[in-house]
């Protein structure tokens, strides 16, 4: 099983992004108190990210279903635009466009967990 080198690339990146979810969560509030918004503004960003991941998770959960789809190119678009979203965190300074980057992040944090399972499947 760790012999086959797909698998293991596929166990390390999952690794690595559970990581960068839970980085993200953790300073989420961080850039909401920075930005000066109140710490109840801030709880609601991470209400925004859980039920906007629910809907990611129906949604991608869904697409890797198809045999048009591949679930290692859902994964690979998901977290690059994950990835472009978190820098763009940093920069809402309106509370609104956090909120709109945060259901965005939240949406496409999801993929990667719960892809990975069709794709080892594939393997």
């Amino acid at each position: 099983m760790f012999c086959d080198t797909p698998f293991v690339l596929i166990t390390l990146t999952n690794f690595s992004n559970a990581m960068a979810i839970y980085i993200s969560y953790y300073y989420l509030p961080l850039v909401a108190s920075h930005s000066s918004f109140s710490s109840e503004d801030a709880s609601v960003l991470i209400s925004v990210v859980g039920i906007s991941n629910t809907v990611g998770q129906i949604l991608s959960s869904w697409l890797s279903d198809f045999k048009w789809t591949n679930a290692q190119g859902i994964i690979i678009i998901s977290s690059s635009a994950a990835c472009v979203l978190t820098y763009l965190l940093s920069t809402g300074h309106h509370y609104w466009s956090l909120l709109m980057l945060t259901a965005v992040f939240g949406f496409l944090i999801t993929s990667g967990p719960t892809v990975s399972y069709p794709l080892i499947v594939d393997l």
